[in-house]
């Protein structure tokens, strides 16, 4: 996949698209860090078949790599409006002839970074649409208590909200970890854990993330490869939890990456 216009962007922040060239549909995205280390990030999960975004993944697989390019949509100065702004994007790639991959509509919240009020009330309009007035039937109230025999009841904060579930949800499907999202919404481990395994919370709906809990990859053994790809990043400015959080692994795994004391070979990355 080629970073169209890499030389110029590669160092700017904004909103980005992974384009199937053929037929224009996109997935739109946004990033705080530096395009490039979004662009090598999307390269590797794409690579190893374990993409948050499984529409994208199987069309990556199907088509292969030169099928697509990576392009910058907007430069955003002023990351107040970084939300919004992929919000937008979104919307109108899907009112497109070719439409766009997304599960989601955008606008999630980051760590250390609140969602806007304009991107808060876009999904709280969502989740009240679909959850106000709908109660779960007998039956289906009959078919959730036979599944949750045996299983240990879930504790849950009391004072937890729909808006904390949703912001939750819309945290993980943006790839930060269970820790993160319990920091940053003052949340229980085993609140944020019991979302990914369904356990609670099932009714707040977000777009996206059914589909998102049934793709995603609870573990993936590292390859030299992403060895290399980990050293460029850290060569590239990416702190050691930026890293551990990017890859799902500890920060004792990546400084012995970086040290070379695990993966000792150097290897060249020119694909990338």
């Amino acid at each position: 996949m080629v970073f169209k216009g890499k030389e110029d962007l590669k160092d700017a922040v904004g909103i980005y698209s992974i384009c199937h060239i053929e037929s224009g549909r996109i997935y739109i995205g946004q990033t705080r860090d530096r395009f490039i280390e979004r662009y090598w990030h999307h390269v590797w999960k794409l690579r190893q078949g374990t993409h948050d975004n499984s529409h994208l993944q199987r069309a990556w697989s199907k088509y292969g790599e030169s099928a697509f390019e990576f392009r910058v949509v907007e430069v955003v100065d002023d990351l107040s409006m970084i939300d919004d702004r992929e919000i937008y994007y979104i919307i109108e790639a899907r009112g497109q002839v070719a439409g766009c991959y997304n599960f989601a509509d955008g606008g999630g919240g980051k760590s250390g970074v609140p969602m806007s009020d304009t991107a808060k009330r876009i999904v709280g309009a969502k989740n009240r649409q679909h959850n106000l007035g709908k109660r779960a039937s007998d039956e289906t109230k009959r078919k959730m208590s036979e599944l949750r025999k045996g299983q240990p009841r879930p504790q849950v904060r009391s004072d937890v909200t729909v808006t904390d579930i949703a912001s939750a949800k819309q945290m993980l499907m943006r790839g930060l970890s269970i820790q993160q999202v319990a920091d940053e919404l003052n949340l229980s481990v085993g609140v944020v854990n019991g979302l990914l395994c369904r356990n609670t919370w099932c009714e707040v709906f977000v777009a996206g993330w059914d589909e998102f809990v049934v793709s995603r990859s609870t573990y993936y053994r590292l390859t030299r490869d992403d060895a290399e790809i980990i050293r460029q990043l850290a060569v590239n400015g990416a702190t050691l939890d930026e890293l551990a959080n990017k890859y799902n692994k500890t920060v004792r795994t990546i400084q012995n990456i970086l040290s070379y004391k695990t993966f000792k070979q150097y290897l060249s990355y020119d694909a990338i």
